[in-house]
């Protein structure tokens, strides 16, 4: 039995994708750090890459410990108004790390990106389950593209704006001198770029977003309860498939 698409599901399956692409975000990283460390170097001469590796971490962290409660929220207020808030959290923390001259205000900004990322990034899924009830495998994979094209997409566009000549990390130091050259000054403008960015792209995700209706869930239960009753059908009450048949069958004795 396959599922029945509508324009409510396609639009839904298309949301949740575009939503994802803002939800894998902190897998990029490594692209930015070299940028973000030779920043904070002009504030704190003692800070390193193993440092600002923090940051990466309470992103995880963040991520983690809001998980849960994404799922919660979504039951409660439903999957728009869910990834709404993860978008929020997500785009304005991104936009406010641009005024963070220190690493643990960095590192308190970051995680509460990782918060964003934790509460919506299941809500776009479930909600896509309430229309593709047969298709779950599928859906998920579809959706989680976008985890993996997004860093890809935001990873681009900050080395774009920031590094867009090509200039070279000090070899000794392995950060970018602000002396000589443009980068380190463009970091702070490049969080309120990625920012703006990430709410365009988490606000029309999150606007396509619907949830199955009530009829339409109750149409694929019935479904799911007849194709259950075909199959008990076949393999109860004593009738028996042609694979059970065909294992049942006594091997013929040599006489």
């Amino acid at each position: 039995m396959s599922d029945e698409c509508n324009v409510d599901s396609i639009l839904s399956l298309m949301g949740g994708t575009i939503f994802h692409f803002i939800v894998g975000i902190k897998i990029m990283w490594g692209n930015i750090a070299p940028y973000i460390t030779s920043y904070l170097v002009q504030f704190d001469p003692n800070i390193s890459y193993h440092q600002t590796l923090h940051v990466y971490t309470a992103v995880f962290l963040g991520q983690s410990l809001f998980m849960y409660m994404g799922g919660q929220l979504e039951k409660k207020i439903g999957p728009r108004l869910t990834s709404y808030l993860g978008a929020f959290l997500i785009s304005g923390c991104t936009y406010m790390s641009s005024y963070c001259k220190s690493l643990p205000s960095l590192i308190f900004f970051q995680a509460l990106v990782g918060a964003g990322i934790g509460i919506s990034y299941s809500a776009p899924i479930i909600c896509c389950f309430g229309h593709f009830k047969q298709n779950k495998g599928i859906v998920t994979g579809i959706i989680t593209t976008g985890t993996g094209a997004g860093p890809f997409l935001a990873g681009l566009v900050a080395t774009t704006y920031v590094n867009s000549e090509n200039y070279p990390v000090d070899p000794i130091t392995g950060l970018y001198d602000p002396t000589t050259s443009p980068v380190v000054g463009r970091v702070p403008s490049m969080f309120r770029l990625l920012g703006i960015m990430y709410g365009c792209i988490g606000l029309v995700g999150a606007s396509l977003l619907m949830r199955a209706s009530e009829e339409e869930v109750q149409k694929e239960t019935a479904l799911m309860s007849l194709e259950k009753g075909e199959r008990a059908s076949l393999t109860g009450n004593g009738a028996r498939n042609v694979y059970d048949e065909a294992m049942m069958e006594e091997e013929p004795t040599n006489s």
